[in-house]
């Protein structure tokens, strides 16, 4: 178990994170660079008192560095995510969306993230365009002081090896995919070993929502990923006649920020590009709003379909290499329960990715080849965790 003052510096860091958003509503700059200085202040705290691997303080380190020394070259990360961020920054407020400006940005995305960025330049006092996307890399502090909690030394630097082979440069690039993958398989550690306990106490409880809201309010891909393990959880559990009510309620509980969000998004009439019933984009292809029946039921009985979303998604040398690694180490040790949660888990989410494209109203191989390789990655990462978990099966958190 956690000593539990690292348990609550651990929760101060992720709460100051959340707070940071709530500020932005208010547009409280003075308090907004305070809370800033605190999750500094509290992770450096963190690593010098309670980190004793120093191999988590040299990566941080190395990807806050790399961030630094880079230009934001990636569209996704410079029109999309900085773009939000600098918005943030100069309205003071996360509301200014409502507006629906800039819908090539995606403004009916959550923006969390970005708002921890906006905290971060608020509290350094001007914007350029290289330092801020070194905000989305100080966001990976918390889950990976999470996973080393998992894992000894040795086996954390393993980790560190799949973190960097599954993501690489969207460590430090500014797009969200790679926090999206951290934070999803920190969650799924987390609601794996917390479903096993009679009880939690108070400060894992907190521990948990706060892990679970900062993900789910990265990217509408982490609402899909949390509800295909949560419910891949709930099938093994009804099967064992085990069910865990209470992992589901702290779910729900999680899950208020981002349907709020989405409720504001529907008031509001917030929406992109492709979502525009307006907008004449694509030579025409778009007709109406984005993923919507019409187009699904357009391609669902094409086989071609079937095998292009394929060869995107699953023709992919990281997914193939993760997954040997992951059915080694379940030949090595044999727990049945993990490849079932794994299995469930990664079968429901390609579910939703095959539905997805299906109903994209864009030229669906551009779609694939614009997105394919990143909404993938989370699982790549998912079966090297989990499997080198299954290996190890030894945790400070049980």
């Amino acid at each position: 178990m956690l000593n539990i003052y690292k348990e609550k510096i651990l929760f101060l860091i992720l709460f100051s994170i959340i707070f940071n958003y709530f500020l932005f509503f208010i547009g409280s700059g003075i308090f907004i660079k305070i809370n800033f200085s605190l999750f500094i202040f509290f992770s450096i705290f963190y690593l010098i008192k309670y980190e004793n691997n120093k191999v988590l303080i040299i990566f941080i380190s190395i990807i806050i560095l790399i961030a630094l020394g880079t230009l934001s070259d990636s569209w996704y990360a410079r029109s999309i995510w900085l773009f939000k961020a600098k918005q943030i920054f100069y309205d003071n407020s996360v509301l200014s969306v409502k507006h629906n400006y800039a819908q090539f940005s995606h403004p009916d995305y959550p923006n969390l993230a970005p708002a921890f960025v906006a905290g971060m330049v608020k509290t350094l006092g001007y914007w350029n365009e290289v330092y801020p996307k070194t905000g989305f890399s100080l966001l990976f502090l918390p889950p990976l002081i999470i996973i080393s909690n998992f894992f000894s030394k040795n086996f954390f630097l393993i980790t560190i090896v799949f973190v960097l082979f599954a993501i690489g440069r969207f460590l430090f690039n500014g797009e969200m995919d790679g926090l999206v993958s951290v934070y999803f398989v920190t969650s799924a550690l987390l609601i794996y070993n917390y479903n096993k306990k009679i009880r939690l106490s108070i400060i894992e409880v907190l521990t948990l929502i706060s892990i679970l809201v900062i993900f789910t309010m990265l990217k509408l891909e982490s609402l899909f990923l949390i509800l295909s393990f949560v419910f891949s959880i709930i099938l093994i559990n009804i099967s064992e006649k085990k069910i865990n009510k209470k992992i589901i309620l702290y779910l729900f509980i999680s899950l208020i920020p981002i349907i709020l969000w989405h409720i504001f998004c529907i008031y509001f009439k917030i929406h992109n590009i492709y979502s525009d019933p307006t907008s004449q984009i694509l030579q025409g292809e778009l007709t109406g709003f984005a993923y919507n029946i019409s187009d699904f039921s357009k391609r669902f009985t094409s086989i071609s379909n079937y095998i292009l979303i394929g060869k995107y998604l699953l023709i992919n040398e990281k997914l193939i290499i993760a997954l040997t690694f992951f059915f080694i180490s379940s030949f090595i040790r044999n727990n049945k329960k993990i490849v079932k949660i794994v299995i469930f888990t990664i079968s429901i989410y390609l579910i939703i990715l095959f539905t997805t494209y299906m109903s994209t109203p864009i030229v669906l191989e551009m779609q694939l080849s614009a997105s394919a390789y990143r909404v993938i990655k989370p699982v790549i990462l998912f079966l090297f965790i989990f499997g080198l978990y299954n290996l190890t099966k030894k945790s400070k958190f049980v």
